[in-house]
């Protein structure tokens, strides 16, 4: 591992983006060289080890340093760096997160390589392939980057850390290390069904408010003003629903909204308008609406 982190971007073989509530819980992360992670995802990143295992012919289970992960701070419109996984994922939950743990019952290991802020626009360039070729910024939590995009995407983060005389990120403080005994369940009986699996991504897009930071509000208002001003005068007709207020939005304020703002920050803004306004809406279709948006 060690001569694999001499190159942060060396032998790379999977790239996840991992979305995170707070800068804090990044911090908490550096600080103890541990990612917290959901059931789904620590599945997803077992089966990323082993087939990297596979194909180094070490069968441990591990894939040391060939998975990556990269952070985004939900409402930033930035990455805030990347980690190379060091671990299988556990089923370990830990105090370290707080009232933020929620489902995160599994953990890795992780080895952080920089930490800065690259803006979304920065990687605009960027596409993935792994899901319908739609730009990296609006990877979903827990989503697999394609490999070339995904080394890509590295590469600019350690490059923007560089720009601003970042150091590579130092050892953990306070490390935690794993029981390592405990694995993550790989039985595909385990598995959620689909209507909790599509509950669980109902809850991940749109992050409950009274748990943002008061940066993440500030990120809020200024993105919700925007979207306010073309939308608030469409609600005025109660006979209108919030859906078919977006479509007949018009076209190049469509296409602004796709440009500009994830699919999470979409999905917490549409429902920060609809508690307020007290209309009804479908969080399934309202991602359904973005996704037609970030294809064209």
């Amino acid at each position: 591992l060690a001569a694999t982190m001499a190159d942060p971007t060396g032998q790379v073989r999977h790239v996840f983006v991992m979305k995170s509530a707070n800068a804090q819980l990044l911090a908490a992360s550096r600080e103890s060289g541990v990612w917290g992670v959901s059931g789904n995802v620590a599945d997803a990143l077992n089966a990323a080890a082993a087939e990297a295992d596979a194909a180094d012919a070490k069968g441990d289970g591990h894939g040391d340093g060939s998975i990556a992960l990269v952070f985004s701070i939900n409402m930033s419109g930035h990455f805030q760096g990347f980690a190379r996984v060091t671990s299988k994922a556990v089923g370990q939950k830990l105090d370290v997160w707080g009232s933020a743990g929620g489902d995160l019952d599994h953990t890795v290991q992780v080895k952080w390589c920089y930490e800065c802020d690259l803006p979304f626009g920065e990687a605009s360039h960027l596409r993935n392939s792994l899901n319908n070729n739609k730009l990296v910024k609006v990877t979903k939590h827990g989503q697999e980057i394609e490999l070339g995009a995904g080394l890509d995407l590295l590469k600019l983060i350690r490059s923007k850390a560089e720009s601003l005389n970042k150091p590579a990120c130092p050892s953990p403080t306070k490390p935690i290390v794993l029981e390592m005994h405990r694995t993550a369940p790989a039985q595909a009986s385990n598995r959620p069904s689909s209507g909790d699996r599509h509950a669980k991504e109902r809850r991940d897009a749109a992050p409950d408010i009274e748990e943002m930071s008061y940066d993440d509000y500030l990120r809020l208002f200024d993105s919700l003003k925007g979207v306010c001003e073309g939308i608030w005068p469409l609600l005025s007709d109660r006979t209108r629903s919030f859906h078919e207020a977006l479509d007949a939005l018009p076209a190049e304020e469509k296409a602004a909204l796709a440009r500009e703002m994830t699919r999470e920050d979409f999905l917490q803004i549409c429902k920060v308008i609809c508690s307020m306004q007290r209309v009804e809406y479908s969080t399934r279709d309202l991602a359904d609406f973005y996704d037609r948006l970030a294809v064209n």
